[in-house]
């Protein structure tokens, strides 16, 4: 009879941690002595200075601006990005959550610690800066959506719009008939301000001659986008689903859904039942009502 004994081998394999530290000697300066490479050492480490980067806040992408790094701490901390107040107010967050904020850097700088689950990450070899923000603390989110705060009012301009037609007719032993017929707006932008003139004109020529122009609708307008409405000032259709339209000087405020993002627009639930006794019914969405 013959034993067998099984023989295991373990290999330790020891491995190796060493830190970056980075060879003046290569530098070709005067005063390497004193030049001091070791901050590079840590992993995403910014100098204080200016830098010109994009800012992306839940895959939405502020255009590249300028931003500030500061430093908060002891001098080999790396900077932190300074959000300043303009670029806050274009992130969309809600009123309430914008009074959570504090600043640093005498005033400068949002502070987003009181707001739990907010992350700021500097990702500058790829152009911007990566803001992650809960959904609880944004005012709304929509891919398609431009907010509020990237809207401008334009340069001042002049606009002309038209459309023009014209024929002739000839018939043997009756004259030349000939008719033209125009339409459009003339209007100018200035600030937030459209001023709007629709007209109408024409000419026609035979036997006799006949000119005609006229001013159909003088109107200006404006959009409100804290009120997501327009107002228009001198002349005005009314719509309505309950009465016919007729047309009047004055002053009018209209909501203006085109403001809102599209999953809010035009948006009326459906709701079905039979009521047995008399009730009141309110519909709600989150806060609204």
């Amino acid at each position: 009879m013959f034993n067998r004994k099984l023989l295991g081998t373990i290999l330790f394999i020891p491995t190796i941690c060493c830190a970056v530290e980075f060879n003046v000697g290569v530098l070709d300066a005067v005063d390497r002595e004193n030049i001091d490479l070791s901050v590079f050492s840590k992993v995403g480490y910014v100098l204080p200075g200016r830098y010109i980067l994009g800012i992306k806040s839940n895959n939405f992408l502020i255009p590249e601006l300028p931003v500030m790094f500061h430093s908060r701490g002891l001098a080999e901390e790396s900077a932190e990005a300074c959000i300043t107040p303009d670029v806050l107010a274009k992130l969309g967050l809600k009123d309430e959550s914008i009074k959570l904020i504090s600043y640093w850097h005498n005033g400068e700088c949002a502070d987003f610690s009181e707001l739990k689950g907010v992350s700021v990450r500097n990702a500058i070899n790829e152009g911007y800066i990566a803001l992650g923000i809960p959904l609880a603390y944004m005012e709304y989110a929509d891919a398609d959506w431009v907010p509020p705060a990237f809207w401008d009012d334009g340069l001042p301009s002049l606009m002309l719009d038209y459309s023009a037609t014209a024929y002739e007719s000839r018939f043997k032993n009756k004259p030349i008939e000939r008719k033209l017929s125009v339409y459009g707006t003339l209007g100018a932008n200035w600030g937030a301000w459209r001023f709007r003139g629709d007209f109408q004109g024409g000419n026609q020529g035979g036997v006799e001659t006949e000119d005609r122009f006229n001013w159909s609708r003088i109107y200006a307008y404006r959009a409100l986008p804290s009120i997501n409405s327009t107002l228009i000032i001198g002349d005005n259709y009314l719509g309505s689903d309950l009465f016919d339209s007729f047309r009047y000087s004055g002053i009018a405020l209209n909501s203006d859904d085109r403001m809102l993002p599209p999953a809010l627009q035009g948006y009326a639930p459906e709701v079905r039942g039979v009521a047995k006794t008399n009730l009141i019914m309110s519909l709600a969405q989150e806060p609204l009502i």
